[in-house]
This record gives structure tokens, sequence and C-alpha cells, in this order.
């Protein structure tokens, strides 16, 4: 078993013909951090990894120390010694756009946001409460515009910059030889035509995220071994020594149910009930201090009992839509288990 922080110990060596989950995931990371700032006129990623640990203007005082330790490990190990960042556009406050250069046979192209802190994972399960329309456009236009055929491209994002991706390739031309790989999503607002790409999300087995928003890809349950909200972290991610995370028995329905998250919420339901009923079931996560289905299935009366606490002073609606979220997740986890 290995995790993000140990796993470039086992690999030196980055194939561009088999780049593994990990690898995705640590790109997804550098996503999340200001390396825009620090890229030269080599391009190279580690260049700017490199002149990122260098920096003494205190940048690095705010970098947490997960990532600190995750850029030390890759500047060391050389795995990406000549992985170039051929872009990073700007596409709204706090998200960007990163086209990672793998070889001349292989890109990976990376939405990504601040997504690191506790503060920030809540700003994003608000993404169904946003207007991204814009931000998707900018998306779903550079895609088309630079994905080159004979080359393998991967298309990834983690946390609200998942959404956002996947909202982009909904009504994305068809593309060859391009996969997609989704980390802990939001899930997307509304129903949405099929997309004709390889796509998987990753989601950890207690994720919330797995509950909100429309998710119209096969989910995949991962094992952590951080409790609750903290799942969505990646760093507490198990996978197998290959590089790729290990499944597990979680929140994730047996079938993909489009109109899923919309039969949770009432009708007129008003964008302010909406935003606090997100707020109040990421704050009931927060709480949560089980890492396996096994031990909240067990508890499940003491869930339910602080579910009532956090939202006793509450609105009937806000009452409402998380009851429903719980009545769904409960019969999830029953066929999970019976199915495991």
């Amino acid at each position: 078993m290995t995790t993000l922080l140990n796993f470039l110990n086992e690999h030196d060596y980055l194939n561009d013909q088999h780049i593994l989950q990990l690898d995705l995931a640590a790109f997804n990371r550098v996503a999340t951090l200001p390396i825009e700032k620090y890229r030269d006129e080599s391009n190279l990623l580690l260049n700017a990894l490199v002149n990122m640990l260098n920096d003494d203007s205190g940048v690095n005082d705010l970098m947490l120390p997960s990532d600190f330790n995750l850029i030390n490990q890759m500047v060391e190990s050389q795995r990406y010694a000549d992985v170039e960042v051929i872009d990073i556009i700007s596409l709204a406050d706090d998200i960007k756009l990163i086209n990672f250069k793998i070889s001349d046979h292989a890109n990976v192209i990376v939405v990504g946001s601040h997504a690191g802190t506790l503060l920030s994972w809540q700003k994003d399960l608000q993404f169904l409460t946003g207007d991204f329309k814009s931000t998707i456009l900018k998306i779903n236009t550079y895609i088309e515009k630079n994905i080159e055929k004979n080359k393998q491209f991967i298309l990834t994002g983690y946390s609200v910059g998942a959404s956002l991706l996947i909202n982009s390739l909904f009504n994305a031309k068809k593309l060859e030889n391009v996969q997609v790989v989704l980390f802990d999503s939001p899930g997307v607002k509304t129903n949405k035509n099929k997309i004709q790409l390889s796509v998987i999300e990753l989601s950890p087995a207690l994720s919330p995220f797995v509950m909100i928003g429309e998710h119209m890809v096969p989910q995949i349950s991962i094992k952590s071994s951080a409790p609750g909200f903290w799942q969505h972290d990646l760093y507490s991610w198990q996978a197998d020594r290959n590089g790729d995370f290990l499944q597990a028995v979680g929140f994730v329905p047996q079938k993909i149910d489009n109109k899923r998250f919309s039969k949770f919420i009432p009708e007129k339901t008003s964008q302010e009930n909406l935003k606090l009923s997100l707020l109040k079931y990421s704050e009931l996560f927060e709480k949560l201090p089980f890492k396996e289905i096994n031990e909240l299935m067990k508890n499940w009366n003491n869930f339910l009992m602080t579910t009532k606490k956090i939202t006793q002073e509450d609105n009937i609606v806000v009452k409402t839509i998380i009851k429903r979220i719980n009545q769904q997740l409960f019969v999830n986890v029953a066929e999970n288990i019976q199915h495991k």
C-alpha cells in the first residue's frame, strides 16, 4: 500500500504510456499552488517547483505542510524531470487550467482551484449555487483547440475543478485518444447529455461530495485513512504498489441516476436555502469521526442525532433536503454492503 506522499520513493520513471492515478493526483495538487508565479523560460515543471521552494517572500509559510512535502519529493525524485508546463490559463478567481506536457506523445490537462483547506472545500461544495458558464466555455474552447490527434491526452480535475471540467465536456465535439479522470467533484447542476469519452470519477468512501449534485459518469469509491470530510484531501487516499487507488465500499450508488440530487430539493427552493443546506451538510461531515462505512452503519443512530442537532435551528426546507440526502445515503450504503 502507498499514498501520494510516499509513492515517489517507489516509482522513479514516468512512463507516458502508463500515467498513474497517483501522478494525476500530484498534478492536481500542484494546480492548487501559485505555480504561475514561478515558471521560467524553460517551462520545466521542476524548475518552477524549485523556484517556489526557494522563494523567501513567505509564500512557503502559507503552503500546507503536505503540499510542501509533496513538492520537495517531486523535486528530489526526478520522476517529472522532463515534464513541461505548456500553458497556465487563468479562468476565474482561484480557478486555472494547466497543460502539462509529459512527452511528445502525452499531455495532462488539469482544471484546478485553490482547493487545499477546509474553508475552500466548503466553498467548492457550493458549486451548484454559482454561475460558472463563462468559465466552462473557456475550458471547452481550450480543450477543443489544443487536443491533438495521434497523441494521448488525460483531462483531470479535483473538487470544483472536476465539476467545471465535466461540465465543459457535455457539449464538446468527439475527441480521440482522450481519457477523463475526476477526483471527488460536487457533481453538475442539471441533467446533461451523455459524454462520448472514457470518464471515471474517484471519490473517497465517506465523501459528502458523492451525494451532492448530479453525477452522470461511473464513480468509484476509494479507501482513505482520514475521517469524514477530511477524506477529500487526496493525501489520505490509499493506493496499491502499481499507483492506482484502492477501491472501498462507500456512498457511490450502484446505478447512475441522472436526476438523483434534484429529487432531494423541494420545489421552489431558494438559492439561500440550498446554500445553507450544503453548508450544514459539510458541517455534519466535519464532525464525522468514521473512516469506513461499517463504522458509520454501526453508529447510524448517532449520525442521525448529530444531524438533528446541527439542523435544529434551521427551517423546514433545509431539514427536508438533508433528511432526503441521508435517506438516499443509507440506501446506497445498504446496497453496496450487500453487493460487496
